[in-house]
């Protein structure tokens, strides 16, 4: 369940807001942003108040990092 999506055009970074212990698919969301901007670099998602995937583009393909968990 999405709660909020926001995009930052001069940094080329997405954020999309999920209910807390929502996961989302990498594919379908990267899909999201690129229609909004073409030239998406990063995006983060957060479930609840917790920082979940960010996805970063390297190169021609994306790169997922899970957030530590310290």
């Amino acid at each position: 369940m999405v709660k909020e999506l926001s995009y930052d055009f001069p940094a080329k970074h997405g954020v999309l807001r999920m209910e807390e212990d929502n996961a989302c698919d990498m594919n379908g969301c990267i899909a999201l942003f690129r229609r909004i901007d073409p030239a998406v670099e990063t995006i983060q998602t957060i479930a609840g108040e917790v920082d979940d995937t960010a996805y970063r583009l390297v190169g021609k393909g994306w790169v997922a990092t899970a957030p530590s968990r310290g």
